[in-house]
């Protein structure tokens, strides 16, 4: 039985008796997504949820009109991947990490990590559940990510701002717009 505290301490019965209520429970994992709906959800998401305008316009101001369809080609196989779409430490996030920093510095210089960890969030992290997006996001994932991309030499400053040497922005930008992604 189930006494309801806040309804005037009204009785409502479970079951006849206790065995019939032990065999009537119900084992958590039938309150759990089915992770290929989760993945499949995900999927039509990033397939086809609209950009937040940020983004739209970071992908407006790129020369190449290919890069909507590459970010949405690489969050695909993150989902494909992970079964969701979040951004961690693993290879495609790189890559994810690596085209908003190219969006971003392609609008304006960045300056420190500061502030490109400020601008972040609004391209792809926090923008609302009816945008393309990841929904949340890990600070020290994407710290990880450009520290280890200054560290090799693939992030570089020039002129008191960052951006990517000739040779990672040419293969990142390949692995982009040719829909194969290896190791950027």
């Amino acid at each position: 039985m189930h006494v309801d505290q806040e309804s005037d301490y009204r009785i409502t019965p479970l079951a006849p008796d206790f065995e019939t209520f032990v065999r009537s429970l119900v084992h958590e994992s039938a309150y759990e997504d089915d992770p290929e709906d989760v993945k499949n959800d995900a999927l039509d998401h990033v397939r086809s949820a609209p950009f937040h305008s940020r983004l739209q316009k970071l992908c407006d101001q790129w020369p190449d009109p290919r890069m909507p369809a590459a970010i949405r080609r690489l969050a695909e196989a993150i989902v494909e991947d992970k079964g969701f779409f979040a951004l961690h430490a693993d290879a495609n996030s790189h890559r994810m990490y690596a085209a908003q920093f190219l969006l971003l510095s392609h609008s304006r210089p960045v300056r420190s990590m500061e502030g490109f960890m400020q601008s972040y969030p609004g391209v792809i992290a926090m923008v609302g559940s009816a945008n393309f997006g990841t929904g949340g996001w890990a600070p020290g994932f994407v710290e990880d990510w450009f520290q280890a991309r200054a560290s090799t030499g693939e992030l570089v400053q020039v002129d008191g701002h960052w951006g990517f040497s000739a040779d990672f922005r040419a293969e990142l930008l390949r692995q982009l717009t040719d829909g194969r992604p290896e190791a950027a």
